[in-house]
């Protein structure tokens, strides 16, 4: 969980075990996190 600690370090929304996400999402691709609600969303 080291990823989630430094999110939150330098105040960045983050959103840890999103399984399968690094397979539905392109490098480059756009997205919007909800980091409230555990939501990635593609734009």
């Amino acid at each position: 969980m080291p990823c989630a600690i430094v999110a939150r370090e330098f105040g960045l929304a983050a959103v840890i075990g999103a399984q399968g996400a690094t397979s539905l999402i392109a490098d480059g691709a756009e997205v919007e996190v909800d980091p409230h609600r555990g939501v990635v969303r593609r734009l």
